[in-house]
């Protein structure tokens, strides 16, 4: 359901993904639920082979090119946080582009949370060691931002190819889910171990709700 251009399908850890590619556009909308200082989670299911940063989720102020994004990504098959070219968390000894299906997902704990204490999770287990740029910064992310899937828009953004060598997301991507709340570690669990008995984020979080 997503907007975009150049987008393929393909069987999907559940049901159909996107076959995403390097001339792939995808937005999802132009205003999301990313007020500074608020509780959040993003999930997704990836499958990729490909190396070095890659962009999936790209977030950023309407207004201002120096203000924070809320960018997910991988980096040499880590998970990967990042809120400014010099503000960013990422997972250690993890090999997520290794063509095979994984499950990632971010939350932001607490409101006003600094970046050292984001919990990101690699197929349903919190992962302890990271590396942090910036431990103390806080989250200070823009409601008027855009936000697009595997995709660098040219206006109201900071250039993430010279800054970063951060390039767009190439590989598989499933059940891209985001909540205006912090997912416990026990439903990131479950949405990785129910994910491979077919069920999607939504059907998960009706669970929650029992």
């Amino acid at each position: 359901s997503l907007i975009g251009s150049d987008a393929e399908t393909a069987e999907g850890i559940l049901g159909n993904a996107v076959n995403i590619s390097s001339s792939t556009n995808l937005f999802v909308l132009p205003m999301g639920p990313m007020d500074k200082g608020y509780e959040r989670s993003v999930a997704c299911w990836v499958k990729t082979k490909e190396e070095g940063r890659q962009l999936i989720l790209n977030s950023g102020s309407y207004w201002s090119k120096t203000g924070q994004f809320f960018n997910l990504g991988l980096n040499n098959g880590n998970l990967e946080l990042a809120l400014r070219p010099e503000i960013y968390t990422t997972t250690s000894g993890q090999k997520i582009n290794d063509g095979e299906w994984h499950h990632i997902a971010v939350v932001v704990p607490d409101r006003d949370a600094s970046i050292e204490n984001f919990k990101l999770f690699v197929d349903g287990r919190r992962i302890e060691e990271k590396q942090t740029k910036k431990p103390g910064a806080n989250i200070k992310t823009n409601q008027a931002n855009w936000m697009a899937v595997a995709t660098q828009p040219g206006t109201y953004k900071t250039d993430l190819v010279s800054t970063m060598d951060m390039q767009d997301y190439v590989g598989l991507l499933d059940d891209f889910s985001i909540w205006t709340r912090a997912l416990t570690e026990n439903e990131i669990k479950q949405l990785f171990t129910e994910g491979l008995k077919g069920k999607n984020a939504l059907e998960v979080e009706e669970s929650f709700m029992h």
